[in-house]
């Protein structure tokens, strides 16, 4: 009985340490320490880098499409302050760096790419200074805000009073590139107030369009305030397109109906055209221009080009004209050029001399200085 007792007690001393050990076992997980996570860092998004320098170039062909009537609204990301502080930051450094620190410039401009994104473009444009926005760093996020939301820029633009040249030149060649360019460059200019920046855009517009479509030029100009400004477009349009069609030009200078602006550009299409066919631009001259001072600037640049190709020939045209003032400066005009190409006693340019008529060659000779100019008779008292 006794030893019954024992191997009990002994039993259940084995059973029970046999029922600790696998408690332990199997609770062991439960009891295994959590660890405390240390919260994540928060690294900042990085923008990627922009890919246009500096320099101006044109939209690529990514861009989206951007019809006559459409907004091109783009709705920025907002750009943080620290951003904007760094950006100005940028800025300074590279004005201050103008005296002739060509390496803080240029880390300037390398910092400024790597910060300028599409998504802030526009929200570092509209916090620059006008000094800040006509530097190449603010021409730079100013083409970046063109290309992805082009028409809100422009208007952005119109609305700024101290607006550029340069930056209106920027507006039209974006313009120009996206799809139905030139309708837009229309619709954008018709609903533009009469003021400096209309004016600056359509002369910038006309400027890049009149290399490749001089019609298209030439209709910016027409929608520009009458004044100096157009008129020099539309000789600069002229004097490009009679150089490459001069045909063309013409019918469309003779077709011009303000007889002043007509008269202007045949003067100027001469004066393109003199150096390669003067003949004909003599005769477009001698044709075409009735004013006197109009008349007389244009005769004196074809006579110049004409002398430097043909002396003779252009000796010949001058003698021909109408005796006046016009005529007497075209003979000298002749004479002083050619006889620098020909300084021989007896060569070409002086037996031409000699053999006009005596009252033309004194003139000659005395504004050369080949004679003394006779006394002034004066009354006797």
């Amino acid at each position: 009985m006794k030893r019954t007792m024992k191997f009990s007690a002994k039993a259940f001393r084995f059973v029970l340490i046999g029922a600790i050990i696998l408690i332990a076992v199997f609770m062991w997980p439960s009891y295994r320490p959590i660890p405390i996570s240390a919260p994540k860092p928060t690294v900042p998004a990085v923008s990627p880098r922009p890919a246009p320098a500096i320099t101006f170039e044109p939209p690529p062909a990514a861009t989206p499409a951007i019809g006559p009537q459409q907004s091109a609204r783009v709705e920025p990301t907002p750009a943080s302050d620290d951003l904007l502080a760094k950006v100005h930051s940028l800025f300074r450094q590279w004005l201050e760096a103008q005296t002739g620190d060509h390496d803080a410039q240029d880390a300037a401009i390398r910092d400024f790419q790597a910060v300028l994104t599409a998504d802030n473009a526009a929200e570092i444009v509209r916090s620059l200074s006008p000094e800040e926005l006509a530097c190449p760093l603010g021409s730079a996020a100013l083409d970046r805000w063109l290309q992805t939301g082009l028409l809100t820029a422009a208007n952005w633009l119109a609305a700024n009073t101290n607006a550029t040249q340069e930056q209106a030149l920027l507006v039209g060649r974006n313009m120009f590139a996206a799809p139905a360019g030139s309708q837009m460059l229309a619709n954008y200019s018709d609903q533009l107030a009469s003021g400096p920046w209309k004016q600056q855009f359509l002369e910038g517009a006309g400027q890049l369009a009149l290399e490749t479509n001089p019609a298209a030029a030439i209709d910016l100009a027409r929608r520009m305030d009458p004044g100096q400004d157009q008129s020099s477009l539309l000789q600069t349009v002229t004097y490009s397109w009679v150089s490459r069609d001069p045909n063309a030009a013409l019918d469309w200078m003779l077709a011009v109906q303000d007889p002043s602006l007509r008269e202007k550009l045949v003067a100027v299409g001469a004066q393109a055209y003199a150096a390669t066919d003067p003949a004909l631009a003599a005769s477009w001259v001698s044709s075409a221009i009735k004013t006197d001072q109009t008349l007389n600037d244009a005769v004196l640049h074809v006579a110049d080009a004409w002398v430097a190709k043909k002396p003779a020939d252009a000796a010949q045209w001058v003698a021909s004209l109408p005796d006046g003032s016009l005529r007497d400066d075209a003979l000298y005009a002749v004479a002083r050029q050619w006889l620098q190409t020909d300084q021989r006693d007896n060569g070409p340019a002086s037996a031409w001399i000699m053999n006009l008529p005596d009252a033309d060659k004194n003139k000659i000779l005395i504004k050369l200085g080949a004679v003394d100019k006779p006394p002034v008779e004066t009354p006797d008292p």
